[in-house]
């Protein structure tokens, strides 16, 4: 059976990290697993268990939509799992971007999802069908001298809620005034699978930094019959979460509808009822779900307490030196990718029919100093101001760069060099992005102290030494003057190689001694 793909977001979660043990204890035979979060590989203890990590761009960021359906696609993920609200709300299971390139997200659709965004719609909805919500108040209703819970309208979860005194509270933001509820509270674990419905409650003794740590299992009758109401209208995904509270009638007030796993259910998976393992096998096309989802006993108590893994770290180490590497050209082989593109500009615009070994000495003639444009008229190809335009325009793009291939012994030469020295990674690409995705498939990532990625237009050299946040740098391995330049600024000594974008002839010309390889810089100089 071929496994499936499956990408679980938010991978500093207690959620991702229940998910991605139970991958990898039970489940390995059935994923591939990937893991992103916008956190460093070494800060997300899940990527200790995963088959790759992706460090991701902020969610508020504006290229975050646009990078996640690209690395989705280019990864052939089969199986999406946000475990955030807004990637719930961004990544909705009939979005069509990933209906397109056909990744099941384990998120509600956007009618319910929308319904979720906003607060007061969800109370309406809720009491329309005769759930009890808590009791709201209007401004003209507020006491000065009485608290109140208050929480944004739109948002998710707890996000911004707190207990206010009525002559404390700001009207002019979009909020819910509500009636303070008692313990117990009580989160109801569900299951939705077509017509079959099975869940859990488990009440919530002890919260830490809003995450359940100690819960008492229990069977209340009146919540079978609110969940099971609550099922007849809304569409409930395969995992889902729903928090109530008492108000001071003594009944279950519905306060969060939680559309995805809630972070404290690796506590019913310890106490039997393993949600999280039915929603995974489901998803890996199998039908023994029910077989994880046991009956709990009354009164059967869970405690949460925090492991501590040890992390693969590339700390910086004060007494080290601090060297710095470029990335095209020093490390990694990108000539056959400038070729390639270079041929399909020229038949583009042209409407011929070279092919790339046509122009198997295009780099070799620009390393020596020359333009892209002068080799074009030596060729004597026409329009060859707009063929470079064109080239410029598409040598990032991703389906071009993976023709590109580290050196012969990189990793050898990078495994050295962390040892002995902190490096740094300095590249200058238009496409930050798909940098940032490229570095992360070469699975170079691990030796660098810190990776920087700088623009490539203007002084190349100056925005590497500004990258580098003043901090001081012993020697510079790269192969063109813009990490010359950087050298430079930073009054350090500087490497120079005869293999990538400049030749010996060059460097000569320069008065410079380059170097055929990486290892001989560190057999002689290091």
């Amino acid at each position: 059976m071929t496994k499936k793909k499956i990408f679980i977001l938010a991978g500093g979660t207690a959620t991702a990290w229940h998910l991605c043990s139970l991958i990898k204890k039970n489940f390995a035979g059935r994923f591939v697993l990937y893991v992103g979060d916008i956190n460093e590989r070494n800060l997300i203890p899940a990527s200790t268990l995963c088959d790759k990590y992706y460090r991701l761009p902020p969610i508020n960021d504006p290229v975050y939509y646009s990078y996640m359906l690209h690395l989705l696609e280019a990864e052939k993920i089969n199986i999406l799992v946000p475990l955030i609200d807004l990637d719930l709300a961004i990544f909705p299971n009939d979005n069509p971007d990933l209906l397109r390139i056909k990744i099941l997200s384990t998120a509600p659709d956007t009618t319910t999802m929308e319904i979720c965004k906003s607060k007061s719609r969800v109370s309406e909805l809720l009491a329309s069908k005769g759930i009890v919500v808590p009791k709201q108040f209007q401004a003209d209703d507020i006491d000065p001298e009485k608290s109140y819970f208050v929480k944004p309208d739109f948002g998710f979860g707890s996000r911004g809620a707190s207990v206010v005194r009525g002559k404390d509270i700001n009207f002019s933001e979009k909020i819910i005034i509500q009636e303070i509820l008692q313990n117990p509270e009580a989160s109801v674990e569900i299951f939705k699978k077509d017509n079959f419905l099975s869940f859990i409650s488990r009440e919530r003794l002890e919260v830490k930094s809003g995450v359940c740590t100690k819960t008492r299992f229990f069977y209340d009758n009146e919540l079978e019959e609110i969940i099971r109401h609550i099922n007849d209208f809304l569409p409930l995904p395969l995992a889902s979460c729903i928090q109530f509270m008492k108000n001071d009638n003594g009944e279950w007030c519905l306060t969060d509808l939680n559309m995805r796993l809630g972070a404290g259910t690796a506590l019913s998976s310890a106490a039997g009822f393993g949600l999280a393992s039915a929603f995974l096998s489901v998803l890996s096309d199998h039908n023994d779900y029910k077989n994880y989802l046991e009956t709990v006993l009354d009164d059967q108590i869970v405690d949460r307490v925090y492991s501590e893994i040890k992390m693969p770290c590339r700390k910086l180490k004060e007494k080290r030196k601090n060297l710095v590497l470029d990335l095209d050209g020093t490390l990694l082989d990108s000539r056959r990718r400038h070729i390639v593109v270079l041929a399909e500009c020229i038949n583009k615009i042209n409407h011929t029919t070279y092919t790339p070994d046509d122009f198997y000495d295009f780099v070799s003639y620009k390393s020596d100093g020359n333009t892209g444009l002068s080799y074009l008229k030596n060729k004597k190809i026409p329009n060859e101001e707009a063929i470079i335009s064109r080239w410029m325009e598409r040598i990032e793009y991703r389906k071009y760069l993976h023709l590109d291939h580290l050196y012969p012994n990189v990793l050898r030469d990078l495994k050295t060099m962390s040892e002995q020295y902190n490096l740094f990674l300095l590249t200058a690409r238009a496409n930050k992005l798909n940098a940032g995705w490229q570095i992360t498939e070469l699975g170079i990532g691990e030796y660098f102290c810190d990776i920087r990625v700088v623009k490539n237009t203007g002084n190349v050299g100056l925005h590497k030494y500004h990258a580098l946040h003043s901090r001081p740098v012993d020697m510079v391995i790269g192969d063109t003057e813009t990490d010359l330049a950087l050298a430079n600024y930073a009054q350090c000594r500087f490497f120079p190689l005869s293999y990538g974008f400049r030749s010996a002839k060059y460097w000569r010309k320069t008065g410079l001694k380059s170097y055929n390889s990486i290892n001989k810089i560190i057999s002689t100089q290091l």
